[in-house]
């Protein structure tokens, strides 16, 4: 263990030295803490378990060689590194240590304008809301060693190729017998549980238990029991099956306990990334994880404090993501995505979480389109076709919704999730003013709908709206 934990930190310090004599670059800095860590790690501990170094030295690797080749190539994609070393930070995130977490938070900040939407997608994972009956795999990041061996077997393509045959071909063979033994190991589990709760039953019946080949017996026993000693033993059964559900509920709870504050962690991680420049397409990635923490908060108080954070998170990722993002690349999955928060609002009853699903509305619209108020009400030769084509989707999207909620009784979107959205830059949303004025000039709807549209239409006309075209026209 000793030759393994020397060759280990003459290792970590080899590659310190080599990063050191390079230029100094937020990436060469995070590298360095990660493999300081390590050496801190291989101090205290001095375990023989060395899979995070060797993960850490091939993203190193990999993330170098990245480097050169872009002089020559850009590569068609991003590299797996920085899924690999998304993955070893979440890792570092669920470990008990203070300083462990605070070493991965450094490093995102680092990392962050490297971060993939693969990368992405590895931490929205942990911050998805489970459904009932999914299974807590969370805390399973055995996926790193499979990660690493995929980025180390580039220059292996076609041998692996040739291997994959063969072994498919013995797999084929192997279907039935193996699908037998996984059957007889999950028969195997029942029998062990049978056998733990066999035996909580039999401590309770104690002397009344009957055994194996006592099955003759059965009724002469149940005679010479008298009602009171039946009724103790219903009692003892009774208090067997409570215990073992008791036992099976505490179980779940404290797993629950244990993802929530794992994915409290991760929402730190998250609060580090939004602190810089994200692209729109990440600011998207991140918005519906962090509004189904915040709803979920809403129904269950249990999760009130992971609810907090998620509302804090959002509430920065707005700020900042309005003013520092770029346009949005895959448009046609942000439509959808409109539409997908509408329905969110439907089910929302809580006004500052309803205020807040309508900041993410006019928060995907801006990345959508990506112009200033201003442009908005130009002349249509000055917009590109594109633009002009996504800003009338999204009003379509908007007016159908304004429409139902202003002439059917049984809308179930509030009002005020259109008079936040429209009051936050009520030039792009003139349009709106249309169904307004045809609410309006209808017949059908009530008085109390018509003082609505009346209210929204107050605030797309105001002195703002009013400067912005008058400059426009003269």
């Amino acid at each position: 263990m000793f030759s393994q934990a020397r060759a280990d930190w003459d290792t970590v310090f080899r590659h310190l030295k080599e990063i050191h004599s390079k230029e100094d670059t937020p990436v060469n800095h995070a590298f360095e803490l990660l493999f300081l860590f390590n050496a801190i790690q291989i101090f205290t501990d001095g375990s023989s378990d060395n899979s995070g170094l060797e993960d850490l030295i091939v993203c190193y690797k990999k993330a170098s060689e990245t480097k050169r080749k872009s002089v020559g190539k850009t590569p068609k994609k991003e590299p797996a590194w920085i899924e690999v070393l998304t993955e070893l930070l979440l890792s570092m995130m669920s470990q008990g240590s203070t300083f462990a977490r605070m070493v991965a938070n450094n490093v995102c900040a680092c990392m962050a304008k490297h971060i993939t939407p693969e990368a992405m997608s590895l931490i929205t994972e942990v911050l998805k809301v489970q459904k009932p009956g999914e299974d807590n795999s969370l805390f399973d990041l055995e996926d790193d060693e499979d990660d690493m061996e995929d980025m180390e077997s580039d220059d292996e393509g076609e041998e692996d190729e040739k291997e994959a045959e063969e072994d498919e071909k013995e797999a084929e063979e192997m279907e039935e017998s193996d699908a037998d033994d996984d059957i007889d190991s999950s028969e195997s589990e029942e029998d062990e549980v049978d056998e733990e709760f066999r035996t909580a039953i039999k401590s309770a019946l104690g002397p009344a238990a009957v055994e194996e080949g006592d099955d003759d017996d059965d009724e002469e026993e149940d005679e010479d029991m008298s009602d009171s000693e039946m009724f103790k033993l219903d009692a003892a059964l009774a208090m067997v099956f409570k215990n073992s559900k008791r036992n099976k509920d505490k179980e779940k709870k404290e797993t629950q306990k244990q993802l929530g504050s794992f994915k409290l962690r991760v929402l730190d991680l998250v609060e580090t990334l939004v602190r810089t420049p994200l692209s729109g397409d990440l600011v998207l990635d991140l918005l519906f994880p962090l509004l189904e923490l915040m709803i979920h908060g809403e129904k269950e108080k249990e999760n009130r404090e992971l609810s907090n954070k998620a509302c804090g998170v959002f509430k920065h990722l707005y700020k900042r993501a309005k003013v520092n993002s770029s346009a949005i690349a895959d448009t046609e999955r942000s439509l959808e995505s409109l539409k997908s928060v509408i329905e969110m609002s439907k089910n929302v009853i809580d006004r500052s979480l309803l205020l807040s699903i309508s900041d993410a509305y006019f928060l995907i619209t801006k990345l959508l389109i990506n112009v200033e108020p201003s442009d908005i009400a130009k002349p249509k030769k000055t917009k590109s076709e594109e633009h002009e084509r996504l800003h009338k989707e999204v009003i379509r999207i908007l007016a159908e919704e304004l429409e139902i909620c202003l002439t059917k009784k049984k809308s179930k979107i509030n009002m005020e999730f259109f008079t936040n959205l429209v009051s936050k830059d009520p030039a792009i949303y003139w349009p709106l003013s249309k169904t307004l004025f045809k609410i309006l000039k209808g017949d059908d709807p009530k008085g109390f709908f018509k003082i609505q549209a009346c209210s929204l239409l107050a605030v797309i006309i105001n002195t703002n709206v009013v400067s912005i075209l008058e400059s426009v026209c003269s």
